[in-house]
Order: structure tokens, then C-alpha cells, then sequence
């Protein structure tokens, strides 16, 4: 994070957003709020344009120990590099939902990434779409696909049969949620979670 400069993304902004509705649970909250949330950049100065955190106050934090980060600064500062010393739930609330890229346009992508390597089985990716979006026909084809796959003993092709047709038919488009899905989705296809 040393290497910041003017017109960066805000770390502060990208780990932890302003965001307004939804559920305050940090299992349930939508992550469509997160995907299409954008801050604001870093000036000539490193103080972000929209909530005027500077980046050089991190250095002068009393709280942060050498390898060992406050919580404040833990993501926004160091981007989680000191995780050694942290248990894996703290990295996950610290990092909030991916770690930081200096554009904000990739945001969506490393958000998608990022809740694809947190998955463990098939309910968590299908529970975990469902967050992505609130478009009715969507859920109901989640709703359909959980439902079938208790009853079939094919699981893993119809799973990846079915939700690479949902990802194909709901999210093809180039809006950010759909950004969103398909890194969801080719990371899951990459890191074979199953």
C-alpha cells in the first residue's frame, strides 16, 4: 500500500463503505449495495476526495504495533498483509469483502473473487448469488436448483450445468452486478471448490 498515488481508490472508502439498507448481518447484508458502492480517490496530499481519511496518518496510529495493525488500519492500511498474527474470521470482517484494488472499476470483479474463495459446498454458492442480486426470476432459479439438487444424485453436473445457465441468462450484461457474477463464477470454476 506504499506505492498509493493520486487518484487511487480510497482503501478506507473500499473497505469500509457507506452503505445505506439492507440487513446489518454481515452474513445476509446484499452484496449488490458493495459491488456498485464507489468512494472516493486520493488527492496530491493522499486524503480521499469523499470521506478526507489520509493515508499517512496510518504511520502515526499510537494503537498499531510493528506486524501487528489496529483494527482501523488493518485493511485500509495495510490490506490485510499482517494476517499471520489475526484468525481467519477477523481477516474476513477487516478485509470486508475483498481485498483493496486501486481502481474502483474492478471493484465488482474483486468482489466476485472474493466471495468465491469463502465458499465451501454448494448451498454457500447458491446462498451466496442470492446476495448478489434481488431480481426476482433470479432467486427463483436458485430456489429451483437448491430444491433439485436434494433429490438428484448427479449433483455436481447438474449443479455446474445449472449455474453456469443462470450466470449465462441473468448476467451476461456489462453492468457491475453482472461484472460481479462471472468472477463469482470463473473463480469458483478455477479453484474447484467441490
Amino acid at each position: 500500500m506504499n506505492n498509493l498515488s493520486e487518484h487511487d481508490a480510497c482503501p478506507n472508502c473500499w473497505h469500509n463503505p457507506a452503505i445505506i439498507g439492507g440487513s446489518n448481518s454481515i452474513g445476509t447484508f446484499s452484496i449488490g449495495n458493495l459491488i456498485a458502492f464507489r468512494g472516493g480517490t486520493l488527492d496530491k496530499t493522499h486524503t480521499c476526495t469523499q470521506c478526507k481519511w489520509n493515508f499517512f496518518h496510518v504511520f502515526q496510529c499510537k494503537k498499531c504495533k510493528p506486524s501487528h495493525p489496529c483494527p482501523v488500519h488493518y485493511a485500509a492500511g495495510y490490506n490485510g498483509v499482517f494476517r499471520a498474527h489475526t484468525s481467519l474470521f477477523w481477516h474476513r470482517m477487516y478485509i470486508r469483502n475483498s481485498p483493496y484494488n486501486k481502481k474502483w472499476s474492478n471493484r465488482p470483479a474483486c468482489i466476485g473473487a472474493w466471495y468465491a474463495s469463502q465458499v465451501e459446498n454448494y448451498e454457500d454458492v447458491i446462498s451466496t448469488i442470492r446476495r448478489f442480486t434481488s431480481e426476482i426470476n433470479v432467486i427463483r432459479s436458485l430456489n429451483q436448483l437448491e430444491n433439485d439438487l436434494k433429490y438428484s444424485y448427479k449433483r455436481y453436473t447438474v449443479f455446474w450445468s445449472r449455474i453456469h445457465n443462470i450466470c449465462v441468462q441473468h448476467f451476461s450484461g456489462n453492468d457491475v452486478i453482472s461484472q460481479a457474477v462471472n468472477s463469482y463464477y470463473q473463480t469458483l470454476r478455477t479453484n474447484h471448490f467441490y
